[in-house]
């Protein structure tokens, strides 16, 4: 029961990583542009974004991790 929650969770937040960075791409890439008029502010918002969200990302793990101690990503 535990293994299979635990595989559930890394999947479905898994996918929800995947949705969080196709939505920070584009709003970085397109919205960037639009709201501070510089076509190049998406190249410089990107890797914040990324970086800023790897970090909850890992924050999360750990946390879930501390919770659980069967949680494992892999």
């Amino acid at each position: 029961m535990v293994n299979n929650y635990i595989g559930l969770h890394v999947r479905f937040w898994s996918f929800g990583l995947q949705v969080r960075f196709l939505v920070l791409w584009f709003t970085s890439r397109f919205l960037g542009p639009l709201a501070f008029g510089c076509k190049y502010t998406g190249y410089l918002f990107t890797p914040l974004f990324v970086m800023l969200h790897l970090f909850f990302f890992m924050s999360h793990t750990l946390k879930c991790a501390l919770k659980n101690p069967y949680f494992t990503v892999f």
